[in-house]
């Protein structure tokens, strides 16, 4: 028997712990109390950053922030140039730590069963392929100051297991960005 679980209810026990947190460049939202205006958020943030592509420039990268951002009406809640500022702060600490990408997945979707029975199925937000592996990072944006990485913790095991076991790669690091906080936080 075969059932549908998104990876975050997958129920996959993890160990994986927050190891470090690095500080960079930070989307700053205004305070709201909205939820669906927060899940907007988060969504257009994500929708731009499934667009954008090392290969831009700046004026190019923020530009096309700025449409998207006006699309969904949140010009008066994101700054195009601190959203591209975040995720290039992403990239440059990807860069730094794990090396230059080789190949640079975005909304990466995967469809998977587990030995157990389990499918599950759903989209990873950035694979950072190197030399030797590939870095799994997630998205989160949420509003206030503290980031809680153990509640997404089986999530990114469950991501870990489709990498590897379905993918065959080799996953060297897993990494959680909150760009609503400036925080990368690392996994091990």
């Amino acid at each position: 028997l075969t059932y549908l679980v998104n990876p975050s209810k997958s129920g996959i026990t993890s160990a994986l712990k927050p190891s470090c947190t690095t500080e960079v460049n930070r989307i700053h939202i205004p305070e709201e109390k909205d939820d669906v205006r927060m899940s907007t958020i988060g969504t257009c943030i994500h929708n731009i950053y499934a667009a954008y592509d090392t290969s831009m420039d700046e004026q190019s990268a923020i530009a096309m922030a700025q449409k998207i951002i006006e699309s969904v009406k949140l010009s008066e809640i994101l700054n195009a140039k601190e959203v591209i500022g975040a995720i290039r702060s992403l990239y440059s600490y990807l860069t730094e730590k794990y090396g230059a990408a080789t190949k640079i997945g975005h909304e990466v979707p995967f469809s998977f069963v587990r030995e157990n029975g389990q499918l599950l199925r759903g989209e990873i937000d950035l694979l950072w392929y190197t030399e030797d592996g590939v870095v799994l990072v997630d998205y989160k944006n949420i509003q206030g100051e503290v980031a809680n990485p153990e509640h997404y913790a089986s999530q990114m095991e469950a991501y870990r297991e489709v990498i590897e076991s379905a993918g065959g790669l080799t996953c060297k690091g897993i990494v959680l960005f909150y760009a609503t906080l400036g925080q990368i936080i690392e996994l091990k």
